[in-house]
């Protein structure tokens, strides 16, 4: 079912760029210089998307190449893909992993952009303290203390699911083997990296908090005890 595909992969790469674009300008200076520490992400979480992005449309391109084979388009995208023919290109199907990823890429991507509008001015990707900021205690931060955090995870496994998942062109195709697919397993491997560093920043950025707003978020931080997962973390 390849182009069943299509419109999934296509939505995903749309959802991977609003879930990691950042809903607000960059921090002003003096107010990233209120933090004293803030840890380095290895590669920009825009950038790794861009590449991911790219990679998401590229399945999309295949899958519907496979299902129309005969049209000029799908075999210029064939060859593109170093896949001259589609007899040379093992079946693409759809896995029961490919679906769960995807559910875990929408279900992370729609927290985040709740997170987004829950936080409005105060979502910023740089650990910073905002003229007359206020603390968020409201929506999904009622419930878990770093939602956003958590839904980015959930996207990126999700993401990593589904693409490396049995049937997916970049699996079948052997694409690991060729340069662009091995760079594109960099990219997999920063964005998990980058995921886990963000666990990190968590303590960071409650201590930021804590001390900003004192009694008002230790009140918080009794009501709503788990960072990430409701009743387990």
């Amino acid at each position: 079912m390849p182009l069943f595909k299509v419109p999934i992969l296509i939505a995903s790469a749309i959802g991977l760029q609003i879930a990691f674009t950042s809903p607000t300008p960059p921090s002003k200076k003096d107010e990233k210089e209120k933090i004293a520490e803030d840890r380095p992400c290895i590669c920009s979480a825009q950038n790794a998307s861009n590449i991911v992005s790219l990679a998401l449309l590229a399945e999309a391109a295949a899958n519907f190449a496979l299902a129309m084979p005969d049209s000029r388009v799908s075999k210029l995208i064939l060859h593109l893909c170093g896949l001259q023919c589609a007899t040379r290109m093992p079946h693409l199907w759809t896995s029961p992993q490919f679906i769960i990823g995807m559910l875990s890429c929408a279900v992370g991507g729609r927290i985040r952009t709740v997170c987004y509008r829950e936080l409005g001015r105060h979502f910023t990707f740089e650990l910073a303290i905002l003229e007359k900021h206020k603390l968020i205690t409201t929506g999904p931060y009622s419930i878990v203390r770093h939602p956003a955090y958590a839904g980015g995870v959930m996207n990126v496994l999700g993401l990593i699911t589904a693409c490396w998942s049995p049937g997916a062109w970049w699996r079948e195709a052997g694409m690991i083997n060729t340069i662009p697919g091995k760079v594109l397993a960099v990219v997999w491997a920063v964005a998990v990296v980058h995921s886990m560093l963000i666990f990190a920043r968590a303590p960071t950025e409650d201590a930021v908090l804590h001390k900003e707003f004192g009694e008002e978020w230790e009140s918080y931080a009794a009501r709503v005890p788990y960072r990430y997962i409701p009743g387990v973390l």
